[in-house]
C-alpha cells in the first residue's frame, strides 16, 4: 500500500500537474494501454515521480495515483469531491450540464448533486428534472440508475446526458444505438459535448 505523502503542497502540485496532464490527454477516453504508457510518463517526470520519490517507490506511486487522483478525476470535473479543489474549472459540474441540456432559467437544486454515477435535480422553479450524465463507457450505469429512480418514483421525470469530447467523438452509429435502448426503457436521452 502507497504511503501517504505527508506535505499539502507536494499532494497540490503533483495533483494539479495529474489533472492537467489528465485534461490534456481525454483521459476518461484512453484505452488500458494508453492509461499504462500515461503512468509510465508520470513516473519519469520530475514534477510527478519526481516529487514523489522521497515517499514512495514507484510501484507505490503508480498505486497512490491509480487509487486517489485519478479515481477521483471524474467526480472533481464535476465539482465533486475532496479532489475538485485541484481543477480550476469543472466542466462537468451541475450547474454546466443543466445549462446545457435545459437552457437558462434551469438550475440545480441545492444538496441535490450526487456521484456514482453523476446526478442531480434542476428546476426551473415549477418544473423538475432528475439529470443523471457521464461518458458513453457508463451508459449502462445511467441507465440501470434512471431504471431504479423510475421504480421508486415512477412519477419523477428524469433524463440521462451522454457525452463526448471533440477528441474522442462518439463512435459511428453509437448515439442511436444508445437512443434506441433508453427508448424501450421510456427514458429520454441526450447527447452533449462537454
Amino acid at each position: 500500500m502507497a504511503r501517504k505523502v505527508t506535505n499539502d503542497d507536494h499532494v497540490q502540485s503533483v495533483v494539479r500537474k495529474v489533472y492537467a496532464d489528465a485534461l490534456r490527454v481525454d483521459w476518461e477516453y484512453l484505452t488500458q494501454r494508453e492509461h499504462t504508457e500515461q503512468y509510465a510518463r508520470w513516473l519519469t517526470d520530475p514534477e510527478v515521480g519526481g516529487v514523489l520519490a522521497p515517499w514512495m517507490s514507484p510501484e507505490e506511486q503508480r498505486v497512490w495515483l491509480k487509487d486517489g487522483p485519478l479515481k477521483e478525476f471524474a467526480r472533481a470535473l464535476a465539482g465533486m469531491g475532496d479532489y475538485a479543489v485541484y481543477l480550476d474549472e469543472h466542466p462537468r459540474s451541475p450547474q454546466v450540464v443543466v445549462k446545457r441540456l435545459l437552457g437558462e432559467g434551469w438550475s440545480p437544486v441545492p444538496q441535490s448533486g450526487n456521484t456514482k454515477p453523476l446526478r442531480c435535480r434542476a428546476s426551473d422553479g415549477a418544473r423538475s428534472v432528475t439529470l443523471l450524465w457521464g461518458p458513453a463507457r457508463d451508459f449502462k450505469h445511467l441507465l440501470w440508475a434512471a431504471l431504479e429512480g423510475l421504480d421508486q418514483s415512477p412519477e419523477m421525470q428524469l433524463r440521462i446526458a451522454v457525452f463526448d469530447t471533440i477528441s474522442r467523438p462518439f463512435a459511428s452509429g453509437e448515439r442511436d444505438k444508445l437512443a434506441r435502448i433508453a427508448s424501450r426503457c421510456g427514458i429520454e436521452v441526450s447527447f452533449i459535448r462537454l
